[in-house]
Order: structure tokens, then C-alpha cells, then sequence
């Protein structure tokens, strides 16, 4: 703009040259008006600065990674001067980090119209993303004056990890202590409780015959039992990382972990819960999962929480929290594994824990390679530890799983 001010002076000193040596009336009224241009081009600035509107809409509030984010602007322009040169400025970034990236939308509006501009916006990695329109800049028609306005519009949108069904994952129910709740989709042989009662069929034992109802329907009918099921798996995520560690690159692949063995547990018909440690609060939090609205409970749960890089004996804090449970599989997921996490895993009842690491292909190597480091430490505590690839996470999890 500084150049187009000195442009201006240039040409206003070249016509008042002209017009002081030729001396013609019409070079004075062109620097007459040249002089009295920018006066008329700041009060036309003020007027419509004074009018124009411009607001954030998106209907997209979730989307996947890569995946387009749509955000719309909308402009109104109820003045009878047309906008040529508008400088939108909006910021974005992901929760999960700190760092905040600029974008700088341009546009035009004609006059007593409203203009509606798409701009896509999209995410590398899965976390909440917030969106946040910080102010536009609205230009006279020659450039040489501006005007700032600051605005306060936020929008948010949640970019999902990917999560995926894995094949080594079996069905099976696993019962290790007696349980109040029940499968509702099999019938079993808890005599506690009655799943469904249906007509009989042959080869139905005698001795589930329910007379009385029989008896009142004038056939046989068959008391089918119910199946005593817990809630005995659980996925422990811990989010604690080294300082200098990429946290958005280890978050993202801990998420596509966590989540492809639960959407699994899922399909399978295996409840299960997803626990982590909320580091703002000082306490654990857990979502069951049994039915899809419950996945999409723990998602939200994990997409607002926050990584810290201090440990904060998380293990602990939840074995404390819930000190009676007992657990068919504890599995733990964490992106910096030491000795000290696994001593607290060993701690936790259950039939199998297993603790599942998330690092660089270099490190992977270097623990593979020492026999006597944690691999050796883990079969001592009894802890199946899995060593995954950050960069391969489907790969490695269907091979270690199967």
C-alpha cells in the first residue's frame, strides 16, 4: 500500500508540474481533482466499513483425516459501492498442539449483494480443529487507504483417526468372575436370569419347560436362560510424551490404535471399556462401549483430551479409582514405554495384560535387538509386550495379534 501512496504523490506532483508550466485550465481541475480523490476515497472507505457484515458458517462439524472441511463465508454488502479488494484473515489449528496456522482469503463483493465464499480446510492428523475468523481488512479502490476490523467467529470440527475391523481379533467371550450383566444377543445357562422364552423344539431339555405358561398357551414352552457377560476388557490409553516428541504424529497413531481394537470389540459383541487419564482433572475417566453411540461417546472423550509430558503414575491413579475389578484383558497403549509401566501393569488383575508401545521404526529395532532390556523384563512381570511400528500401525497390530 505504501507503494501506491508514493505512485499517487508522484503522479499528483507530475500533473501540478504540468499544469504550473503550461498553465491550462484543464490541468489544473485534473490536479484539483487528483488532490481531492483520496478525501472522497477514505469518506466512501468509512461509509462502507461502516456496513459491510462478514460471518463464518460450516455445516461440516466432522470429517476424516485429509478430508475436505468446508467453512463458508458469507459477505453482505448492503452499500451502493462496490467492494473490490477484500483480505480475509482466519487462523486454524488442532487442540492437541499448540501451534497455529495463518490462511488469508481474498475477495470481492458487488454492491447491495451478499457473496458466499468456499474455503476447504483440512487436517493431517485426527483431533478437534477450531477455526477462528481473527479479522478482514477492507481496501479503497486505489490502494492507498485501509480499514481493520476485528471479529470473534469460531467454529470447530472434529477430524477423525482412521479405525479399522482387525481380522486377529477373535469373538469369544471371556468370563472370569460372576457378573450381574447379560448378554443380550445369546442365550446361556444362568438359571438367575431368563433370556427369552420361546416354543419348544426338539431336543429342548424337559426340566426348562415353563409350565405354568404352558399350561395357559396350551403348547410347550422352552425358558431359555441368560448369559452372564462383564465388562472385562479394557483399552488403558496414556498420553504422557516426552518433551521435543511429535505429539500430533504419536497421538494420531495411538488413536488408530485404540480405536481399531475397539470398533473390533465392537463388531464382535464384546463390551469393553476405554479408559484414560485426564490430566486437567487428576482422575481417570472410562467410557463402556456395548453399542455404537457408546464408540462415538469414547471419541469424543479422546478427541478432548489433553497430552502432558510429566508422569502422573496414571496406571495407579485408576487402579485406586476402581481397586475390585477384575479384568479378562488390560490393555495398555502408550507412546513412551519404561520399566516403572510395566511394574504398575503387573499389579492390575487380570488373566492377560498386554502393553502395547507406539514408537519410531528405530527405536522398535533397538528394543527387538536387546534381549535383556524390556521384552525380558515384561516376560518376567508376565506382560505380553507388542512393539508397533508409529508408522505401520495395522501392519503391526494384525501380526502381533493373530
Amino acid at each position: 500500500m505504501l507503494r501506491n501512496k508514493l505512485r499517487y504523490l508522484l503522479l499528483l506532483a507530475i500533473v501540478g508540474l504540468l499544469a504550473i508550466l503550461y498553465d491550462a485550465y484543464y490541468l489544473w481541475i485534473i490536479f484539483v481533482t487528483l488532490l481531492a480523490l483520496p478525501f472522497f476515497m477514505f469518506a466512501m472507505l468509512c461509509y462502507i466499513y461502516g456496513h459491510i457484515r462478514v460471518e463464518m458458517l460450516s455445516t461440516v462439524h466432522v470429517a476424516g483425516k485429509d478430508e475436505p472441511i468446508p467453512v463458508t463465508l458469507q459477505i453482505k454488502n448492503p452499500t451502493i459501492f462496490p467492494i473490490p479488494y477484500l483480505r480475509i484473515n482466519a487462523t486454524y489449528r488442532n487442540l492437541y498442539s499448540s501451534n497455529e496456522l495463518a490462511k488469508v482469503i481474498f475477495a470481492s463483493v458487488e454492491s447491495g449483494s451478499s457473496s458466499k465464499i468456499i474455503c476447504n480446510m483440512s487436517s493431517n492428523y485426527a483431533g478437534n480443529i477450531v477455526i477462528n475468523l481473527k479479522s478482514y481488512r477492507i481496501y479503497d479502490y486505489l490502494k492507498l487507504f485501509s480499514l481493520k476490523k476485528k471479529l470473534d467467529c469460531t467454529l470447530k470440527a472434529a477430524v477423525l483417526p482412521r479405525y479399522y475391523e482387525l481380522e486377529a481379533i477373535d469373538s469369544t467371550y471371556k468370563i472370569t468372575v460372576e457378573s450381574d450383566n447379560y448378554s443380550p444377543y445369546k442365550s446361556g445357562d444362568d438359571p438367575s436370569e431368563v433370556h427369552e422364552i420361546r416354543e419348544y423344539r426338539e431336543g429342548d431339555r424337559p426340566q426348562r419347560i415353563h409350565w405354568k405358561l404352558s399350561i395357559k398357551l396350551d403348547r410347550l414352552m422352552i425358558k431359555e436362560f441368560s448369559d452372564p457377560i462383564d465388562c472385562l476388557d479394557i483399552i488403558f490409553i496414556s498420553l504422557c510424551f516426552p518433551d521435543g516428541a511429535n505429539t500430533l504424529y504419536h497421538i494420531d497413531s495411538i488413536l488408530e490404535c485404540v480405536l481399531s481394537i475397539s470398533y473390533t470389540f465392537l463388531l464382535r459383541r464384546n463390551p469393553h471399556y476405554i479408559a484414560w487419564y485426564d490430566a486437567a482433572g487428576g482422575i481417570c475417566r472410562r467410557v463402556r462401549v456395548e453399542h455404537e453411540k457408546d464408540f462415538y461417546d469414547a471419541v469424543d472423550g479422546l478427541l478432548n483430551l489433553k497430552p502432558y509430558h510429566t508422569d502422573n503414575d496414571s496406571l495407579m491413579v485408576y487402579l485406586a479409582q476402581f481397586p475390585q475389578e477384575q479384568y479378562t484383558d488390560f490393555i495398555y497403549i502408550t507412546g513412551g514405554a519404561v520399566v516403572s509401566q510395566l511394574e504398575k501393569l503387573a499389579y492390575t488383575k487380570a488373566i492377560d495384560r498386554q502393553m502395547i508401545l507406539l514408537s519410531e521404526p528405530e527405536l522398535i529395532e533397538q528394543i527387538q535387538s536387546d534381549e535383556d532390556g524390556l521384552r525380558k523384563t515384561a516376560m518376567e512381570l508376565g506382560v505380553d509386550f507388542l512393539p508397533v511400528d508409529i508408522g505401520n500401525v495395522k501392519r503391526d497390530l494384525e501380526l502381533f495379534l493373530a
